[in-house]
Formats: C-alpha cells, sequence, structure tokens
C-alpha cells in the first residue's frame, strides 16, 4: 500500500502526517528524549499507515525542528532535569494540533515511546479523547523516576534538581489515576530496563489492572525488540476491527 507523507507546522508546532488509502483510526506517535519525529516515524510511521492509521508525529518542545539546549545538544544530565517542564506544553501541543487540524476523528490512539509516554501519561488527564493508549518503554509513574536519580545530580545541580522534581510529582499521573481517561492502556516494557524502571509500570499495572490496563514485558533493557514491536502492531492492527 502506497503511504503518503506531508511535513506541515502549525502555529509553531512542527509535524509529519503518513497516510495510507482510507484512514480508519487516527495515531499520534510521540518520540523520547533527544529524539525528533522523523526517527519515532522512521519506526512507526509505514507499518501504522498500512494498519489503517492516519498517522502523525509532532517534535516535542524543545527538540527536533525547534531544537534547543539541552535537547539540542544531547546534554544529560541537564536534559533529563529540563524534561519535565516540556511535558505539559507538548502534550498541549498534541490537543491543539488534534482539535485544528484532525478533528474529522472523533477520538484518537496514542503511542508514546520513553519520554514520548511520559507525555503520553500526562495527556491522559487532560482529555477524554484518546481511545488506545500504547506505552512503550515508559512509565506512568514519574516518582519512579525521581527515586532512580543519582544522588550526585541533587549535590551537582541542587535547585535545577529541586524544581525538576517538583514538577514531575505535581503531575504524577500515577498519583492522579482517577483523572486519567481512556479506552485502553497497553503497556510494553523490558524486565532489564535501566533507564525508565520497572518497578513503577509493575506497580501501576497491579493496582489497575482491572480497569483495561495491560502490561507485556519483555527480557530487553531500554529498547524496542522485534517481539515487542510486533505485538504492538497486532494491537493496533485489532483497534481497526
Amino acid at each position: 500500500m502506497a503511504v503518503t507523507i506531508k511535513k506541515e507546522k502549525y502555529q509553531g508546532i512542527p509535524y509529519l502526517v503518513y497516510e495510507g488509502e482510507s484512514p480508519k483510526r487516527l495515531i499520534f506517535v510521540q518520540h523520547g528524549i533527544y529524539g525528533n519525529k522523523e526517527k519515532s516515524m522512521h519506526l512507526m510511521g509505514v507499518p501504522l499507515a498500512d494498519a489503517g492509521y492516519m498517522v502523525v508525529a509532532t517534535d516535542a518542545q524543545m527538540h527536533g525542528e525547534r531544537g534547543e539546549y539541552p535537547f539540542l545538544e544531547k546534554t544529560p544530565p541537564i536534559g533529563g532535569m529540563t524534561m519535565p517542564h516540556i511535558i505539559h506544553p507538548t502534550a498541549q501541543d498534541i490537543l491543539t494540533l488534534f482539535e485544528a487540524k484532525f478533528s474529522q476523528y472523533e477520538t484518537f490512539d496514542y503511542l508514546g515511546i520513553s519520554m514520548g509516554g511520559i507525555i503520553g501519561y500526562h495527556l491522559l488527564t487532560l482529555t477524554d479523547q484518546v481511545d488506545q493508549f500504547y506505552g512503550v518503554i515508559t512509565t506512568p509513574d514519574y516518582q519512579s523516576l525521581i527515586e532512580m536519580a543519582p544522588e550526585s545530580r541533587k549535590e551537582e545541580y541542587p535547585e535545577m534538581a529541586e524544581k525538576a522534581q517538583s514538577k514531575m510529582r505535581a503531575l504524577n499521573p500515577a498519583f492522579r489515576f482517577r483523572e486519567m481517561r481512556y479506552g485502553a492502556i497497553k503497556m510494553f516494557h523490558g524486565s532489564s530496563d535501566d533507564v525508565v524502571p520497572i518497578s513503577g509500570v509493575q506497580a501501576f499495572y497491579d493496582a489497575h489492572h482491572d480497569e483495561k490496563v495491560s502490561l507485556e514485558i519483555y527480557d530487553t533493557d531500554h529498547h524496542i525488540i522485534k517481539p515487542m514491536f510486533q505485538s504492538i502492531l497486532t494491537h493496533a492492527e485489532a483497534a481497526q476491527k
């Protein structure tokens, strides 16, 4: 199936659209930290378009075409401590695009990879228009990320670290579950992920798996491996039926 690719910008938000013939559903795909819309589309764009989706990917705030320090230079740990402050603005960008450019769809699906999923879980507290949510090597529990941060970071950057942690605690969807609205949450994680701890994901699943929340665990670290990718596509194809 031929896939049409369009590169657009709306109100300063750069985005890509991958579209096959007569797409039935809309899905937003959001990249991880230091990534961009092209990287996420290279992995997910064509397979999801072939599965019947209109696929949209944006550059997160301070990433990609609108890249700024520290994300443009890929500068950890400053990037990790800046990331909490772009969660809400990027989620708002997605809602802006949906309402302005894709309102022919009543709802949309969302696939977030690592930081993209962190943004997406917050998005679920802002709107009731997300149906199928795919959280890939990511977490709804921001506190687990705080606990993973080394003490040396707090010692070297005390003010920045405190602001980052305060923002993460204020937004944490795991503490605001009753505000989250969705059709289903499907989580995919590596058993030995040393970037996004599985502990928060597992705790969220244990607490809420009877409310259309599922978890698939794979023998990998912070990477999407082929069996995980194939399972995501299987779920996406099933959503078309």
